[in-house]
């Protein structure tokens, strides 16, 4: 994890985490193990702390001019990735979801998935036509279209520099 951020709620920040012996590491371990077990996530580990951070030139006595920063417990945060780890494992190991579902995958990419449709489109419109009923799969190709989220894709992108990449390509 990041060092250097503001701690959540519990005040355990990364570098605190960091340095942590063998002892306090399994001790952790063990108690993330329980988490996992038994369903029940520490009261702790669920509260945040919400920070209003001002937004650049924007006016600081109107709320609208903050963004919200809810600070989280960095032990909850590891927790979530290991468990996260260990979804992702289980997921992958017993091919749970079709390798065209990239949206929130690693490795695995929008335009890797539009590559894979296009391919496929032209690899159908190689085959021979059907002569009589088409046959799936021999003569006829089903395709999952992918759907992509733009209207909020760059929310999170300085649009001044965006624009002047855009102008530069």
């Amino acid at each position: 994890m990041k060092c250097r951020k503001a701690p959540g709620p519990d005040d355990v920040c990364a570098e605190h985490l960091r340095h942590l012996g063998p002892v306090a590491r399994a001790a952790l371990l063990r108690l993330i193990n329980q988490t996992w077990a038994s369903g029940l996530t520490p009261s702790a580990w669920r509260r945040a702390s919400i920070v209003p951070i001002p937004k650049a030139g924007k006016d600081p006595k109107l709320t609208s001019s903050h963004r919200p920063i809810a600070l989280t417990s960095d032990l909850a945060k590891i927790a979530e990735r290991l468990v996260a780890a260990r979804l992702t494992h289980i997921v992958e190991r017993d091919d749970l979801i079709p390798c065209e579902q990239v949206g929130f995958r690693r490795g695995g990419s929008a335009e890797e998935n539009l590559a894979r449709l296009v391919q496929r489109v032209q690899d159908g419109w190689n085959r021979p036509k059907p002569r009589g009923k088409p046959v799936d799969g021999k003569t006829a190709e089903k395709f999952a279209l992918p759907a992509f989220d733009f209207p909020r894709a760059y929310d999170v992108i300085d649009h001044r520099m965006l624009q002047l990449k855009l102008l530069r390509l």
